[in-house]
């Protein structure tokens, strides 16, 4: 009563730090950031479009970013909390106007970008899309994040650019080899700034990014796939170093994980050190996983499974001898060969099921392997029957529909 926008501002005080705390070690995440979501909705009803319409504005893009963050635990609802970010942007960018606040406003867009490629990786997403308009969000933010105006935020943007690029050169009907290489020269941009003395870790992160980039590069046509695998996992080394002082442990089991895939992508040159790197390849691969669980990090713990997994079949008859090598037990059921084929079976069953159009679930059954499709078919079959048991008529006439079309496209034409 006394003070409602003290208050309001308390309670977002409060609520940036409690989310500082969940990023300890050992600390409740879901739990603290839970509570800094509580304490942004009471800050929200003093700081009101009306009454602060820039504390509104900064709420709402904090409240993004907690959203964001909570959507990568365990147990989370990914896509509503995503979605619930974004609304967030939508309505902070309302009143963080360039006239208004032109360095919050460009972080925003900043910030929103990021958003976006995350939902692109969701199920069922229009990634082309979404990463279209992540790109315009960047280019948005580069009107005002200049080199003069805020040189280690115009890097971070670059970086973030440069990662949106690359993603973007996966998609079907992309000019590949242009797309990486506009994500090199955005690293090169980023780099002029992040450099060590001045910003070590984003130094090192921009670096991390460079690498995989360098190793993507790797595969493609008439390039010199060795000596830019050599680059990739000299930079590699540089980034341990750097994160290897850092008390952080995500950037470090990041760093696992991409140094894991260049070393995959080297164990496949004929220069005899296949065993060797495979080797080390499942301790970081391993190493990483095991760090995401301790941090309650859905989204990488589930990359890295799949990661280990993707291991596990590359590795081949190897697997047996490679895996004692970690003095880690025997492997979880779900690094088993059974375990790898029930992944697969799920992966396919959840791409067809979010197929939008016959086009795309076409597509997706031609990936996969013969001897999976009737076990896939199977899988549908029991997905429907169990709808029809629990009364949801729709879904399984859904799935029925489906597995009908699967069939068609098995018929000779």
């Amino acid at each position: 009563d006394a003070s409602p926008l003290g208050y309001a501002q308390t309670q977002n005080n409060r609520a940036t730090l409690l989310s500082q705390l969940a990023s300890l070690p050992g600390q409740d995440r879901a739990s603290l950031l839970q509570q800094a979501l509580d304490a942004y909705a009471e800050a929200l009803r003093f700081l009101t479009p009306d009454a602060s319409p820039l504390g509104y504005a900064q709420t709402q893009n904090n409240r993004a970013t907690l959203l964001s963050e909570l959507a990568s635990l365990l147990g989370q609802n990914r896509a509503s909390l995503l979605q619930q970010a974004l609304d967030a942007y939508t309505k902070a960018l309302r009143f963080l106007t360039p006239d208004a606040s032109p360095l919050n406003y460009a972080q925003t867009q900043n910030n929103r970008a990021n958003l976006l490629r995350k939902l692109a990786s969701l199920p069922g997403q229009d990634r082309a899309s979404l990463f279209q308009q992540a790109l315009d969000a960047y280019a948005e933010a580069l009107r005002f994040l200049t080199p003069d105006a805020s040189p280690l935020d115009y890097a971070q943007t670059q970086n973030n650019h440069a990662i949106l690029l690359s993603e973007l050169a996966s998609l079907p009907g992309q000019d590949r080899a242009s797309l990486l290489q506009q994500a090199l020269d955005a690293y090169a941009e980023a780099l002029r700034f992040r450099t060590p003395e001045a910003s070590p870790l984003d130094y090192a992160t921009t670096q991390n990014n460079r690498a995989t980039l360098l190793s993507e590069l790797a595969s493609m046509p008439g390039k010199d796939r060795a000596s830019l695998l050599q680059q990739a996992l000299g930079l590699s080394d540089e980034v341990l170093r750097i994160y290897s002082r850092n008390p952080d442990p995500l950037p470090l089991a990041m760093t696992f994980g991409n140094r894991a895939n260049i070393l995959l992508e080297v164990a496949s040159l004929d220069d005899g050190s296949r065993m060797e790197r495979l080797t080390e390849a499942l301790q970081l691969a391993w190493t990483a996983f095991n760090l995401f669980t301790k941090l309650q990090h859905q989204q990488y713990q589930e990359l890295a499974a799949r990661q280990l997994q993707k291991l596990r079949m590359i590795c081949g008859d190897d697997f047996d001898a490679l895996w004692p090598r970690l003095k880690a037990g025997p492997p979880p059921p779900w690094l088993t060969q059974e375990g790898i084929i029930h992944m697969l079976i799920q992966q396919y069953v959840s791409a067809i099921i979010a197929s939008p159009d016959p086009r795309t679930m076409a597509e997706s059954w031609q990936q996969v392997p013969q001897n999976l499709k009737t076990p896939l078919l199977v899988t549908l079959e029991e997905l429907a029957t169990h709808a029809d048991k629990q009364g949801e008529a729709k879904t399984a006439e859904l799935l029925r529909q489906r597995i009908e079309a699967l069939r068609q496209f098995e018929e000779p034409q």
